[in-house]
């Protein structure tokens, strides 16, 4: 989210998010259209849809994807990334606008990377386990 601010909601979880927001979210994680609770009058998304699954058979093929499939793995509860993480993989994803196919495939493979070795980031919501876990003190 290169231009925007507002309140987002992940999982179980209702946050802020400001320009320069990036986050993974995985499948079935229920959240929301982030450009309906925006503030302001200038708003800007970028967004990459993708299928976990194939990226889980590459790295279970090739050592150097399994850091890409531990990603995944702790996107279970979605992450908010910061710091030069989140500007280094915004200026990318902006170049893949205007890339053919495959240089965009590349890139994202890019960005997993880059994901996947960041240590700046957030759960944004609690993951099944945790939720079982909160129910079961209760």
């Amino acid at each position: 989210l290169p231009l925007g601010s507002g309140i987002r909601f992940i999982g179980n979880r209702i946050s802020e998010f400001d320009d320069g927001d990036l986050v993974l979210i995985a499948p079935n994680i229920p959240h929301n259209t982030f450009d309906k609770e925006y503030f302001g009058d200038m708003y800007e998304q970028y967004l990459i849809w993708f299928h976990e699954s194939p990226l889980d058979r590459i790295g279970e093929l090739f050592k150097e994807f399994h850091k890409i499939s531990s990603l995944l793995k702790r996107a279970s509860a979605g992450m908010a990334f910061h710091g030069n993480t989140k500007y280094e993989v915004g200026m990318i994803m902006r170049e893949m606008v205007c890339l053919d196919k495959f240089q965009r495939i590349i890139k994202f493979f890019e960005i997993m990377h880059i994901l996947a070795n960041s240590k700046d980031y957030e759960c944004t919501s609690s993951n099944e386990s945790e939720l079982a876990q909160s129910k079961v003190k209760s």
